[in-house]
């Protein structure tokens, strides 16, 4: 069987006459397959043109309305005694041997191709998945395997890969899915305190920029963006040091994505470290400062943000 690609498909069409409307969160397939673009921001026409006249960086400025926030790599944690250790790390038949640390101040990336045993990894030392071997050292303290409660109660939180899965009550409202993280210490004998989570949710969705009629809506009634800065709003509001983020912008949009890089970088701006899975190369380059390779399980480099580019990460991968 031949794969044809979507642009070999679209240019056949054209060709033969025919006019394609194609919409996409994906901007690499769009100057791939465009002759002209059009951007809509908040229900408004905003411009029309060639996208042969501008840059990706240029693209997303206006899809966002604000210039691309520039993100400081120049050995940001560099010189910092390590938050997260982890040694020899092994899951059977996923991971193996896997060692990397992380400063406060820090984003390292991880990146590999589907299967590679980034989500296993992550879900070994946040203590949700298997872990067959190795130490796991948060701040100088052990954490054991399987023990996602003592993960949670050094200070690390989880984005897990899936919202709508394993991220959010999706029929609650936005205020339950944001405090359950942190129930009893908003509660009292035993009773959540309306006000308190009112205030905490109040807090936090004001400074993710939740966009929302009240955080009594149920959380299903959210975009993908918005309901995914839930996600980050309940890790949040247990006051981690250490952001575990699996696919952290699947599926939004790239105003969404553009804020959530924003909320990463003034998470790491206050001493936060973060420890960040995706699958697109671009995305990690924008946010990281060290990028680790996986391949078939295994850690194959560590790349600095100044040596990486997206050539050299897929060569390192195919």
């Amino acid at each position: 069987m031949k794969a044809i690609s979507c642009s070999t498909r679209s240019a056949g069409f054209s060709a033969r006459g025919g006019g394609i409307i194609y919409v996409s969160h994906r901007l690499e397939e769009l100057f791939e397959i465009a002759d002209t673009y059009t951007v809509f921001r908040d229900g408004e026409f905003i411009e029309t043109g060639p996208i042969a006249a501008l840059t990706r960086e240029e693209l997303v400025a206006l899809i966002v309305g604000h210039e691309l926030h520039t993100h400081t790599h120049s050995e940001r944690g560099a010189d910092a005694r390590p938050m997260l250790e982890v040694e020899g790390l092994s899951v059977r038949g996923k991971v193996r041997d896997v060692s990397l640390t992380v400063a406060p101040g820090e984003v390292v990336g991880l990146y590999g191709l589907m299967g590679a045993g980034r989500t296993e990894f992550l879900d070994a030392v946040y203590g949700i998945g298997p872990r067959d071997s190795g130490r796991v050292r948060m701040a100088g303290r052990d954490l054991p395997p399987g023990r996602p409660d003592l993960a949670i109660r050094n200070r690390i939180a989880m984005v897990t890969e899936d919202r709508k899965l394993s991220g959010l009550v999706l029929p609650a409202p936005i205020r339950h899915n944001i405090s359950l993280s942190i129930l009893g210490r908003i509660s009292r004998f035993g009773v959540l305190r309306g006000r308190a989570e009112k205030a905490l949710s109040a807090d936090l969705g004001r400074r993710l920029r939740l966009k929302a009629a009240s955080d009594q809506m149920p959380a299903a009634a959210l975009s993908g963006g918005n309901q995914q800065k839930v996600v980050i709003a309940r890790c949040l509001s247990s006051a981690p040091k250490l952001l575990i983020c699996d696919e952290p912008t699947r599926g939004i949009d790239e105003g969404a994505k553009q804020e959530i890089y924003t909320i990463i970088d003034d998470f790491v701006a206050e001493g936060g470290a973060v420890l960040m899975a995706s699958s697109e190369a671009l995305e990690l380059l924008q946010v990281c400062d060290r990028i680790a390779v996986f391949k078939k399980g295994a850690l194959v480099r560590i790349i600095p943000r100044s040596a990486a580019n997206q050539q050299n990460l897929l060569h390192e991968v195919s």
